[in-house]
């Protein structure tokens, strides 16, 4: 195991804000303190099985 793995908590998985990113993306805040990773809307939508996001990607291919 990596020495430098954090210890995850409850709080390591709850999101606690966003914050923007230009027009493209969302970085997410935890209630830990990390916010590491920035995610695109694209990616987002992908991953998002909702129908409205299931129509809007069956459109797109």
């Amino acid at each position: 195991m990596p020495a430098d793995k954090p210890d995850l908590t409850t709080d390591s998985y709850r999101l606690s804000g966003l914050k923007a990113v230009g027009h493209y993306a969302w970085q997410l805040l935890w209630a830990d303190g990390h916010s590491t990773g920035i995610y695109t809307y694209d990616y987002l939508r992908r991953l998002c099985d909702c129908d409205i996001c299931l129509e809007k990607e069956a459109a797109s291919d």
